[in-house]
């Protein structure tokens, strides 16, 4: 899509590209908490358990509380989409006396280089229609005058669009709606627009 207004030295239009990511991953946060009479207690052997992927620790604390090690944790990962129920299943399994795992947080949006990727090939198309316009006035003009690109000032907006209401939220997991199935895809809308202005210059 295209709007122009035009001057005597210059032409102005804003361009507007989208395009739609389909996000099947979740990214899942989860909190841990152990007090820890078990030297033998094994962190990332216990997020295993949950879900079975490489688990990254973001945050890590141990203190003592009357003579027992308490460890507190962060820890998150990348999972399928449709195994998020797994996750809920197998949190009720490794849980027991002394250890609390709980989901903090589900983040359907998809990975942030699928979203730079999408973001540089908008730019790039946008780019090419400020260069089709140039090489247009160009062709209804005398030779001795050339339009060419002189500025383009971008404008990015990202959202994520869920294709039905049907998902599961991080607090769903502590109540009664965590058997809902999930089943949901998730596009994620990556729209760019950007203000060209074309100058005209003399030919010599």
């Amino acid at each position: 899509m295209a709007d122009k207004s035009l001057t005597d030295d210059m032409v102005t239009t804003t361009f507007s590209v989208e395009e739609l990511i389909i996000s099947d991953t979740v990214r899942v946060s989860l909190d841990i908490t152990k007090v820890n009479s078990d030297a033998s207690f094994n962190l990332k052997k216990t997020l295993r358990e949950v879900y079975d992927v490489d688990w990254a620790i973001i945050k890590l604390s141990r203190y003592d509380d009357s003579g027992l090690e308490r460890i507190s944790a962060s820890a998150v990962a990348r999972i399928p989409e449709n195994q998020v129920t797994t996750v809920n299943h197998n949190l009720r399994e490794v849980s027991k006396a002394g250890l609390k795992i709980t989901v903090s947080g589900l983040d359907y949006s998809p990975e942030r280089n699928r979203v730079e990727e999408t973001n540089n090939a908008l730019r790039k198309r946008i780019y090419t229609l400020a260069q089709d316009e140039a090489n247009s006035l160009n062709e209804l003009v005398v030779e001795s005058v050339k339009w060419r690109v002189g500025s383009i000032e971008f404008n990015r907006q990202n959202e994520v669009i869920p294709k039905s209401a049907n998902y599961i939220t991080a607090a769903a997991f502590r109540s009664d709606e965590n058997a809902v199935e999930s089943t949901t895809d998730f596009s994620h809308k990556v729209s760019l627009s950007a203000a060209v202005t074309l100058v005209r210059t003399l030919a010599f």
